[in-house]
């Protein structure tokens, strides 16, 4: 299924809660509405809102917890958040610039682009879908969390949070009293309003971080210089067939060529091509023609077998 029919499948799907919202509104459908409210779920047209005040008295403590600290933390990130203004603007403007000529720019080379927007089944492939919501929602919550913490801290009433689906895109919220932030100082308003950006830089550093630490964590559990493994086949490639390498192989050597990490299969690659081939490329036709394994058929030297010994 391309990316098209599945998203007129869900367009489809949003439709019909839509209409069946709507029909047991219209109907004054008791169970129904006691069913939205005990639930804190929303139906509107191509999104669907929950709500919930569960978390209330979480995020009040958290906010209420080390009140210095909590004021020194969401005052660095504000400062931080105002100072990456101008590298965010000029990455948006790049981006566009790079998708409006991506394919050349003036000096005919091909630009790099530095921001893409990801779309389900053009750019990113249908099956890396959860993958991508579930990083979405982290990424969401971490940056409403923020948000609510600072709020608590600030003294602004928090109604509650919950999650919305727009289309298929994940996306938390938070609820403020909107009254009471405007009426803060800039300064307090910034380390509200900064918070959320401030929680997702943090949250890529300590993305980044565990990047760099899980190959030390995970080396006990991986062989490791004791040759590479083959992860996957192109399509029709010619390594293939019964005789041939398959997912999950491990190469150990290469003509004679000692294979224990990537940088020797590369060199042991590169070095087999440089030697000299110790047999000779031939035609199909060729093979047909002077195979002697058919009865009768006695082989004889042609030209073309000439010039492939040449």
């Amino acid at each position: 299924m391309d990316a098209f029919s599945v998203l007129v499948a869900i367009c489809l799907i949003h439709f019909a809660l839509f209409f069946i919202d709507n029909l047991f509104k219209t109907c004054l459908h008791l169970p129904y509405f006691y069913f939205l409210q005990n639930t804190g779920l929303k139906v509107e047209a191509f999104r669907l809102v929950w709500f919930t005040t569960t978390f209330n008295r979480f995020i009040q403590k958290w906010g209420t917890w080390r009140p210095r600290l909590l004021q020194c933390w969401f005052t660095v990130g504000s400062w931080f958040s105002l100072g990456l203004i101008p590298l965010a603007v000029y990455l948006v403007i790049k981006a566009t610039f790079d998708i409006w000529h991506r394919n050349i720019d003036a000096g005919g080379k091909k630009s790099s682009v530095v921001l893409e927007p990801m779309i389900p089944g053009v750019n990113l492939p249908l099956g890396d879908i959860g993958y991508y919501s579930l990083t979405l929602i982290t990424c969401s919550v971490i940056h409403e969390l923020g948000h609510a913490i600072a709020a608590v801290r600030e003294d602004v009433h928090i109604s509650g949070m919950g999650l919305m689906l727009v289309v298929i895109c994940p996306v938390a919220y938070v609820q403020l009293n909107s009254e009471q932030l405007e009426a803060l100082p800039p300064r307090r308003q910034l380390r509200v309003l900064c918070a959320g950006v401030w929680h997702n830089i943090m949250l890529s550093v300590l993305a980044a971080l565990m990047l760099l630490v899980l190959p030390l964590v995970l080396y006990p559990f991986y062989d490791v210089g004791n040759g590479v493994f083959v992860q996957h086949i192109e399509k029709n490639s010619r390594v293939q067939g019964p005789t041939g390498l398959r997912p999950d192989d491990r190469v150990v050597n290469i003509n004679q060529c000692e294979v224990s990490d990537t940088e020797d299969w590369y060199y042991c690659i590169l070095a087999a091509v440089r030697e000299n081939s110790p047999g000779y490329c031939v035609t199909t036709e060729l093979v047909r023609e002077n195979d002697e394994s058919v009865p009768g058929q006695a082989f004889t030297v042609t030209d073309s077998f000439i010039k492939s010994r040449e």
